[in-house]
C-alpha cells in the first residue's frame, strides 16, 4: 500500500501497466500515481487502508474482478502501450522536421 505522501506522488502506475496486459486484477491505494487514469473503472481502489476487506471482496466476487481486469487490459493495450507512445513521438518529430 502507498501512503498519501509527497514522495509517493512522484511514483508511476507501473503496477497497473505490468499486470493489466495479463488480466491480473490490481488492488491499489487511492494516491496520485493512480488517480489520473480513471483507476476506479480499471482496478480496485483502497481509500482508507482497508486492504484485507478489499482483498476479501475480490476473492468473493470473481466475476466482477474478471470484468475490471479485462477493462484494465483493454485500457493499457489501447491507450498506454509503447506503440502509442512511439506513434505520438513520431507524429511530433514529423511535425517538427517537416514543417519549417
Amino acid at each position: 500500500p502507498l501512503q498519501d505522501h509527497p514522495f509517493n506522488h512522484a511514483k508511476s502506475d507501473l503496477r497497473l501497466l505490468d499486470m493489466a496486459p495479463f488480466s491480473i486484477p490490481v488492488v491499489a491505494s487511492d494516491v496520485e500515481p493512480f488517480r489520473p487514469h480513471g483507476l476506479s473503472q480499471r482496478a480496485f481502489v483502497v481509500k482508507d487502508q482497508s486492504w484485507f476487506d478489499s482483498l476479501e471482496y475480490c476473492y468473493l466476487n470473481s466475476e466482477e474482478v474478471r470484468q475490471v481486469a479485462d477493462r484494465a487490459r483493454e485500457y493499457v493495450l489501447h491507450s498506454r502501450s509503447s506503440r502509442k507512445s512511439v506513434e505520438a513521438w513520431d507524429a511530433l518529430l514529423q511535425s517538427l522536421f517537416h514543417n519549417p
